[in-house]
């Protein structure tokens, strides 16, 4: 057990690092704040190519925040996963559920 969690260690470190040349010295709001701003405009425009990247950002984030242990936060960003792909897929029109979802992320994730 303990060599699958150093296995899973270094490849999120090497995630972290490479995500780091995209992201140079910033806070863990703003390392977080793509994902935000992507978030918002699949809700707001309904548009797939932007929800897809949101989902991307995402599956990133759950990553990071399942290293830290950080199971509150990560099963937040599995709910508004479920949420994007339910627009992509316009299962959905509910803009407000899915503000307060955002809103409450930033206040349990501490970004």
């Amino acid at each position: 057990m303990k060599f699958i969690r150093v296995k899973k260690i270094i490849v999120m470190t090497t995630v972290i690092i490479g995500t780091s040349n995209f992201y140079p010295i910033m806070s863990q709001s703003e390392h977080y704040e793509p994902m935000m701003y992507l978030s918002k405009e699949c809700f707001a425009k309904r548009n797939k190519k932007v929800c897809k990247k949101a989902l991307n950002k995402i599956q990133l984030y759950k990553s990071l925040e399942n290293l830290k242990d950080n199971y509150s936060c990560q099963t937040r960003l599995l709910g508004l996963e479920a949420q994007l792909i339910m627009v992509i897929m316009k299962m959905t029109e509910e803009r407000g559920l899915s503000l307060g979802m955002l809103r409450d992320l930033q206040k349990n994730c501490s970004f």
